[in-house]
């Protein structure tokens, strides 16, 4: 009977650990990464803009306009590779913050992410003295990061 009791004392536990990261992975699955709600989406070309500044900065990035090129930088800390790193508490003051840059430059479609070039799909343009990205440059650059 003892047996019984045990299996099923572990069995409930193993389950309440389990539930909160399934629940918790099925609600990051379910919402969109990014809310368009509260900006102008302008249509062009077959493709949906959004102004940049505003979307960059809902996502946590800084914006810094150049002469020739728009920055954008988000910090954040750097992530363990596994939980052997962590071998105790002390590990975790010993995270360093890490920077992502994105450089854009108006109507180009080539980008600089870190130190390697990509091409987008639609180049950055300004309308109305905003620049305005594609709603894909947001969820495949900016979002992912």
């Amino acid at each position: 009977m003892k047996k019984r009791m045990k299996w099923a004392a572990v069995s409930a536990l193993a389950v309440a650990i389990m539930v909160p990261g399934i629940v918790s992975a099925a609600d990051m699955e379910m919402k969109p990464k990014v809310d368009y709600s509260q900006v102008m989406v302008m249509e062009k070309g077959g493709h949906s803009l959004v102004p940049l500044r505003q979307i960059a900065l809902s996502l946590g990035y800084s914006v810094a306009w150049s002469k020739d090129a728009i920055m954008l930088t988000k910090t954040g800390m750097n992530e363990m590779k596994d939980m052997n790193e962590m071998k105790d508490m002390n590990a975790m003051t010993d995270m360093k913050m890490k920077a992502a840059t994105i450089t854009i430059m108006l109507g180009s479609k080539s980008i600089m992410v870190g130190m390697d070039k990509k091409m987008i799909d639609y180049a950055p343009m300004l309308i109305k003295g905003k620049a305005y990205v594609s709603k894909e440059f947001v969820e495949m650059i900016l979002a992912a990061r």
